[in-house]
């Protein structure tokens, strides 16, 4: 359910929004999934883009519950986005895959590019993705949902969820 990397054999599953289309599109774009702005989602098209690879986002409306679907949770057990299913492998066997980090590895692995094949440049690159993986994308995700989403503010945020983000990005 979403973006391959080839037209016909693999797909990514993204996440279409509920929340309403903003004034600027047109009466065309109203049959198009209006897409959440998600990182985690962002980050495998921005790879498939950068890459070449053809790919055709499938999405998943998250407000609706299509995450929990049957045919979804087969990709994905953890029953989030991104997740992809190659069928162009070496073996020939369909292969899913589930979680942001993941996916890009296989894909630079699959395609060779974006990491490097000796072993200092690799760690290097190794280290940042998961460090964007586990700290990074976390505050920034939780940081994000607390200033924009949630219903009310906690009367004593943690530290962390507040100050975090803002020491890694600079807002």
């Amino acid at each position: 359910m979403g973006a391959g990397l080839t037209r016909s054999h693999t797909r990514c599953a993204s996440t279409s929004s509920t929340v309403p289309a903003d004034d600027h599109q047109t009466e065309r774009d109203h049959d198009r999934p209006v897409l959440l702005d998600h990182p985690n989602g962002h980050k495998i098209t921005l790879f498939l883009e950068e890459t070449g690879l053809p790919y055709t986002l499938h999405p998943i409306n998250i407000g609706k519950g299509e995450q929990f679907a049957e045919d979804f949770l087969k990709i994905a057990p953890n029953n989030r986005i991104p997740a992809i299913v190659d069928h162009d492998t070496a073996d020939g066997q369909p292969l899913s895959l589930f979680e942001s980090g993941a996916i890009l590895l296989y894909l630079a692995e699959k395609t060779g590019q974006f990491i490097p094949k000796d072993l200092r440049g690799r760690q290097e690159a190794l280290q940042w993705l998961f460090w964007q993986m586990g700290g990074l994308g976390p505050m920034a995700g939780q940081n994000h949902h607390f200033n924009r989403f949630a219903p009310r503010r906690s009367p004593t945020p943690s530290s962390a969820t507040w100050t975090k983000p803002r020491a890694c990005t600079g807002y």
